[in-house]
Parts: structure tokens; sequence; C-alpha cells
């Protein structure tokens, strides 16, 4: 049990007041963190069921301080009493070992003598609950400044192992596993898979370790009871370790947004502007940053966040978090850092490096580790009997835990009561993954049928994610909604805790988290299940309670237009209750639009740049996910809510989704007789016809966007859709063509702004690309020197980059032609600021083209070794057929 000759510090108290323990705990782990080479030590970290009781005496054995928590709970105790006690007394005795006993609430605890010769804490016979109720880390940070008071004494009798001063830290150790679920001590028939953990820490060359298994088989418990062990060593001298459960941001094939983990985590590795930067860039720098140390983390529940499309079956649909891992697995070496993942679907092998990525299948595990299981959860009977009913569960480790809670509620705990739970005809809609929790909670669901209980089951499926209490109270005390809150109305808030108190119990609530006591959790299959029973069967609670929590988020945000995206997130939760309640165009109005753009604005899009989130949210608004938009919307806003999803969809890199909705919206506009509107998409859509290979679609939608511009009269949409035309008919080879309507486009903007002598911004860029297969290199720079000249004024970003990216090419064909170095110079300058800004402007459809010329640039300067990483880097950030054929050439 004990590693490195560490001394043991001996937590001794009594499960009813677990909680403390816990409390106390983060006290004492500091001492830990600071080098004083100790380890804290309490029941949890034995391995259920197998020799706990040695385990447990070897711990005494080793300690050099002893906490008890004293209660009337402790004290009444046979074990704590009969055996922990006098083991400890002696050892206080013989070896001079310290007890510490700590008043938790008041007890008789004069009546022991033992106690009473000992100073207790706090003093003067105070006791926590009653005299430090709200700061009761006072009395903890005097127990931790006493134990370090004996560590740190060479002449204790019980130190025989040379301890650490806390000046001597031989690196700065962080620590966050706040947001990982609360899933119990017991574990059973893993001892493999933790072995197999332990190795692919110390590996040097595997960097990410996926585990893959349905839902319910136990990969989240396993995770924790691995961060368990390593937490005894220190965490093996790792400097960062940093865990995420995606099922904290919400369940299910709409969740797409890693914006909150990649936030978060950027601000725990010390990132200057967690939020600034494009989705790719801040994905690449936290790789980055968290290469700087021995780093541990975790991502928990990660297959909300991947594709199901045949196409792409397991990628990762949030842009952020894919390139993070891409980088994180093309890594070329490994100094203990490990990406630790849990998820229902694999990775797909051809993105990640063979030799970094190992995924691990976690299946079912035997009859004998079930049977362990239902021993632990106190169920009774022969080992054959828990065997064969592990078995008709298949093993499952769930439907087991959630068999044990509902057979400890009768009588007797015996496994023969299995009986009065039928074999339910499973639906062949469930996964057959969950066949056997759902008959579990639907055998509860029929137990507390009429109650206060199955009222509270039905509240937490109204969410998608953990729930704050607050939320939870908000329910019960609005007006009456049956089947929902009239039994919960009539509780006071004692016998509300009672009730969550014996659905954990049960083990359908998982148990309160020391670090969000006020959250409620449950396993995403419990939630899942009674959300689509209330759906089902309470259509009118379901509406009446989404509409109470609409209102209830709408008003939480202290600022009507927050400026974070955490801030915002109030906002993007009442769009989704206000959504499912059925209000969507009210939501749109009031909240959607006004609060989350702010209009015109577009704040979450421009300023917060969370297209990931935003897309998450606006899936809300369809029937059809981004095909049509659910009924009972305005015209106006039918058609907004398809443009914005293309918009959304296309900036994030998923071209393919973006095509639809766009179709969609065209339509609507045409209806509306929308021409500018119109003009946009049949432009868009002949841009994604383009970038996919589809050159007479391109053109036949370039040129409706053409004739549609004209119809509304707006001068600048003529420019734009002649210059977008000419572009596609360069692209096809149609040069004539293409230079007349270039022509065409700056002779109208000579109309509209006669003070403009060239083209500038994107139409620039267009036209110099002609120019640019023309040999017409000088033009090129002298137009490009003056749209550079008004996009640096107006703080254009991607034009910025644009206008660089075609005096560097120009200057590379300069390069070519006269040989010469400066031009050579001016290339390589002008196009790494491309790439730059084109990173900087999040546009991934448009970063391959810097690439390419910095490959072309490399070539000419015969780096030949550069010019193939950057290919590589190409690849990754674009995957479609027109790229695809451009590398082909180049290569």
């Amino acid at each position: 049990m004990r590693q490195n000759n560490k001394r043991t510090i001996f937590i001794s108290y009594s499960h009813e007041d677990k909680k403390w323990k816990d409390r106390i705990k983060p006290h004492l782990v500091i001492l830990e963190k600071l080098g004083c080479n100790i380890i804290v030590w309490d029941d949890r970290k034995i391995n259920s069921g197998e020799k706990w009781y040695s385990e447990l005496h070897e711990a005494m054995e080793q300690a050099i301080v002893s906490i008890c928590l004293i209660s009337a709970n402790y004290l009444s105790s046979d074990f704590c009493i009969k055996e922990e006690i006098p083991f400890l007394l002696e050892k206080q005795e013989k070896q001079g070992m310290t007890i510490i006993p700590l008043l938790i609430r008041p007890c008789l605890w004069k009546a022991f003598s033992w106690i009473s010769s000992i100073q207790m804490l706090p003093r003067d016979g105070k006791s926590v609950i009653i005299d430090y109720k709200d700061n009761w880390d006072v009395v903890f940070t005097e127990v931790a400044e006493r134990i370090f008071s004996i560590i740190d004494n060479p002449n204790n009798k019980g130190n025989k192992s040379p301890l650490a001063p806390l000046s001597n830290l031989e690196f700065f150790q962080k620590v966050d596993l706040t947001r990982m679920p609360f899933t119990g001590a017991e574990l059973f028939g893993r001892k493999k898979e933790l072995e197999f953990l332990n190795n692919a820490w110390l590996s040097e060359t595997i960097n990410i370790v996926s585990l893959v298994g349905w839902g319910g088989f136990g990969k989240t418990t396993l995770v924790n009871k691995w961060l368990e062990i390593m937490e005894q060593n220190n965490f093996s001298n790792a400097q960062r370790i940093f865990a995420w459960s995606f099922y904290r941001q919400g369940t299910g094939d709409l969740v797409t947004s890693a914006d909150q983990f990649i936030f978060e985590a950027l601000a725990f590795f010390d990132d200057f502007a967690p939020s600034e930067g494009s989705l790719w860039d801040r994905g690449k720098r936290l790789e980055k940053l968290s290469n700087k140390y021995r780093t541990l983390l975790i991502l928990d529940g990660m297959e909300i966040l991947q594709s199901e499309h045949y196409l792409d079956q397991g990628e990762i649909k949030d842009p952020s978090l894919a390139i993070f891992l891409k980088c994180f697995a093309n890594r070329p070496y490994n100094k203990n850092t490990l990406c630790l993942i849990t998820t229902r679907k694999a990775l797909p092998k051809s993105i990640y490096p063979e030799r970094s990525l190992f995924q691990l299948n976690v299946e079912v595990f035997s009859k004998d580790a079930g049977r362990s299981l239902l021993r632990v959860l106190n169920v009774r009977g022969t080992d054959h009997e828990l065997e064969d009913a592990s078995e008709s569960f298949s093993n499952h480790a769930l439907a087991l835990n959630l068999l044990g809670g509902y057979l400890t509620d009768i009588k007797g705990h015996h496994i023969t009561n299995i009986f009065m739970i039928p074999d339910l005809e499973i639906n062949n809609t469930h996964n057959k993954e969950s066949k056997h929790a759902h008959r579990m909670l639907e055998a509860f669901e029929r137990k507390f049928e009429n109650s206060y209980q199955i009222e509270l089951l039905y509240i937490l499926g109204l969410f998608d994610r953990p729930i704050e209490f607050k939320a939870i109270k908000t329910i019960i005390h609005h007006i009456p909604i049956s089947g929902l809150n009239i039994f919960l109305s009539n509780l006071s808030e004692a016998d509300l805790l009672r009730t969550i108190q014996k659905l954990r119990h049960c083990r359908i609530i998982l148990q309160e988290s020391f670090h969000k006591p006020d959250i409620i959790d449950c396993h995403p299959i419990v939630r899942e299940y009674f959300r689509e029973q209330l759906r089902k069967t309470n259509p009118k609670g379901w509406i009446i309670a989404h509409k109470c929590l609409y209102e209830y988020y709408k008003n939480l945000p202290k600022k009507y237009l927050p400026d974070t995206l955490e801030e915002m997130e109030p906002l993007l939760l009442a769009t989704i209750h206000g959504c499912l309640a059925g209000n969507h165009q009210q939501v749109r109005d009031e909240v959607f639009w006004a609060r989350i753009h702010r209009k015109r604005n577009h704040y979450i899009w421009h300023t917060l740049g969370a297209f990931s989130s935003y897309i998450s949210v606006l899936s809300y608004f369809f029937d059809q996910t981004w095909i049509s938009p659910v009924k009972g919307l305005n015209d106006l806003t039918n058609a907004g809510i398809l443009n914005w999803a293309s918009v959304s969809l296309r900036a994030l890199g998923r071209l393919r989704d973006a095509e639809q909705p766009m179709y969609a919206a065209l339509e609507k506009f045409i209806e509306q007789k929308n021409w500018r509107q119109a003009s946009m998409n049949a432009d868009n859509i002949s841009d994604i016809c383009l970038t996919s290979g589809r050159l007479k679609k391109a053109i036949s939608y370039a040129r409706k966007s053409v004739v549609f511009a004209d119809k509304c009269s707006d001068i600048k949409q003529s420019i734009n859709t002649r210059s977008s035309l000419a572009y596609v008919l360069h692209q096809v080879g149609k040069q004539k063509e293409s230079e007349k309507y270039f022509r065409e486009a700056e002779t109208i903007q000579k109309q509209s702004e006669p003070e403009k002598k060239f083209l500038y911004s994107l139409n620039n860029f267009q036209f110099c690309d002609l120019l640019l297969n023309q040999g017409l290199y000088e033009e090129v720079i002298k137009r490009s020197i003056y749209s550079l000249t008004i996009s640096e004024q107006k703080q254009w970003i991607l034009i910025i980059a644009l206008d660089n990216l075609s005096l560097g090419i120009a200057h590379l064909f300069l390069a070519t032609e006269n040989k010469t170095n400066n031009s050579l110079k001016k290339a390589s300058i002008f196009i790494n600021d491309s790439v730059e800004g084109l990173r900087k402007a999040g546009q991934q459809d448009e970063i391959p083209r810097g690439l390419l010329a910095r490959a072309s640039l490399n070539r000419i300067k015969k780096t030949l070794n550069t010019r193939g990483m950057i290919l590589m880097k190409c690849l990754i950030y674009q995957n479609n057929q027109k790229w695809n054929y451009i590398l082909l050439i180049i290569i």
C-alpha cells in the first residue's frame, strides 16, 4: 500500500460523517503537495472486497498522526471503538504516534477517558458544526498546522524516514478534478485495466488512451479509481492534472461544443487570454501550454462531441478540441504526458498516429466481479445466487448498482427478492447496452409511483446536465404541476434533502460532490430515461416546467447583456428550455436575438467566437436538424435561422452540414423577395460548390447571385457578386469571361466610390488570383498594397491576411523569374504574415491557401523537410476534394 517510504496521516471516522472527512482532507493534501513526504489515508483507498482489513491495519501501523472525527455516530460505531481506537491508543503509547480528536458535533465524548486526556479541537468544548458552521476551514487549518509541527520535528519518534521541508519543492503541482462525476469507491474486476493505465502513463510512445465502452459499463468509475491510486503516489510527479466531464454541459446528439472546456483548460494552464483567438488557435495554444509540463488530462464522456455520420464516424465535431487532440497525438515524444478519454465511440484510426493512440475496449466485467459488487452493496445470498443474478443483468455495472440500491431498500436485502423486479418487455428502441439499466429504472418508477421520489426523478429529466439545487426548487415552488411538484411542494427543505439522500442510497442519484455540494447529478442513462418518460407520459407538465425554467434562466444573469461566455451560459440554457416549452418565436425575440446576438452585432460570433456553443443551442430551433426549422416561426425568423445555421456551420468547417440550410434559406428569401439575402445565400452556395469541386453548380449559383443582387439595387452586393462569379469562372478556366466581370465590378465601384481607384477587400484578392495566372505580378503588387492600406485602416483581419498572401505569391513568382534574394525575402515576410493572419481570423477553409504558399516558398528555398511538414499540417486543416487535388499536384 505505501509507496516511496511515505508516512501516513490516518483519518478515523464513521461513514455517516463522510462529508466531514471530505471537507478536512484538502487541508491535509496540501501537505502532500508541498513535498512533506506524507500520504493522507482513509478507507476509500481500499480496493473494496480485496483484503480490506489487512490494508486498514497496515495503514494504521504506518501512521505518524491519526485524526479522529468525533461524533455520536463515531462513538456508537463498534468498529471504530472496538477495532481502530484500541490499536491507535496502543501505538500512541508504544511508538509515540499523535492522536488528534476533532469534535464534529456535540455528543457525550467526556464519558470516554481517552478523549478527555487528549487536547481536543476545536478548543474549549466547541464543535465544528455548531461553533464553526459557516467557517470550518479555521478549525481544519489549525489541524493541518498541528500536523505540520509534528512531521517537521526531527525528534518526533514516529518519524523514521527523512521528511522534506516545505521550502524544498521539486515542482509546483496544480490539480483540478472538481468536474469529474462522483461515482463512488466500488470497483471490481478491472485489475488489468488499472495496470494498463499505469503502464500507459509510463510509456514513452502513448500520448492518448481512449477507454471505449457502452454506457453504464463503469468507464468513469475506472478512471476515478485510477486517479485515487495515482493520488496516493502524488500523481507520479505529474505537474498538471486537469479533468473535465462533457456530461456536465449536456447530453444528446445536439451537443457539439467544447468551448467551455477549452476556456477553462486554457485558464488552468495559465493562458494570458483564454477567450481570445480563433477556435483553431485556442486548440493549438492549449496543446502548447500543456506540453510545457508533465500533464495528465482526463476527458470524460467525449462521445457527445463525436460525429455519427458514416463518412466521418467518431471524428470530433468541435474544431478547438479536434485540433488540440490531433496536435497532442502528434507529439514527437512522450515525457510522461497522457490524455485519458472515456467514450462510447472509437476515435478514427486514420487521423491519429498508431504509435501514440491506444483504444482499450471496456467490456462488461465478470460474474465474480458482479458478485463482489452486490456483496459490498449489502445484498445477501450465496455466491452462486449473486453470480446468477449478475449474469441475468449481463454483468452491467450500472444495472447492478441500481439492483443493489433496490434490494437494500427491502427488508432482509436478500437476492431472492429479485423476483419482485419483473423481466419487463424491453422496447426494441432501447439501446442494447442500457436495457438492463432501463429495466431497473422502470422498477423504481413503479415502486415510487405517485410519490415525491418519482416527482424528483422526473424533474431531473427536465435537464440534460447536472443541476443546481436552486433550479430544482424553482420547479418545486412553481404553480402546481401535476406529476412534478404536487407532493414535493408539501415537503420542508429538510425533508427534500432527506428525499435526495434516499435516492442516493438507492444509487439512482450520484453521491454528493465535495467540490460542488449544491449540484444534483445522476448517470446520463438515468437522466435520459426519466426525460423520455416525462415527455411521453406528461406532455403538459413537460411544457409548463420548461416555461418555468425559461423564466428562471432568463432572469439569472446579473447583466442584461453578459460579456463572457460563462456569464452568457444562463441565456443559452434559457433558450434551450424555452424551445423545449415550444415558445420558439418568443425565445428568439427576447433572448436569442436581443441578448445573445445583440441583434446585428452578432456578439456571440464576432466577439466571443463561440460558434460551437452557439450551434448547439441553435439546433433547438429545428424539427429536422439543419433542414427544417420548427413550425410557428414567422417567415423572417424562419429564413434567418437557416441563414445563421449555414454561417455558423461554415465557420466551423462543417461544409457538408452548412450546405443544406443554405438551400432552404435561399428558397425562403426568394419567396419573401428578399433579394439581398437571396443573393448572399446563392453566393455562399456557389463558394461551397467550388470548394467541393462541383464546378457547374458553382457557376450556376454565382450567376443567380448576380441576378438577385441587381434586383435589390444594392450596389455593393452587385460588385461583390460579380467578383465572385469572375473568380469561379477563373477557377474553371474561362479567363476572358472572368476578366470581363472583374472589370465590370471595378467600373460599378468607381461609380459609387470614385475615390477608390481599384477593387479592394476580398474582391481584390480574387482579381489578383486571375492576374497572377496571367503573369501580371507587378500589377498584383500595386493593387494589393492599395487594398492592404484600406484593410489595415478597417482592421479586417482576414482581408489583411489575404492581401499579404497576394503580395507574397507575387514576390515569390518574381523571385523564380529574376532569381533575386530581395524578392524571396519579401515573399517570405508576406507569406508568413499571411499564415499567421489566417489563423487569427479563424477561417478554416482559407488556411490551406497560406500553407500551400509557404510549401511552395520552402520548396524554392530547397527545404524539403519543412515543406513536407507544412503539407502534413495542411492535410490536418482541410480534408475535401479541392485541396486534396492541389496537394497531389504539388507532391
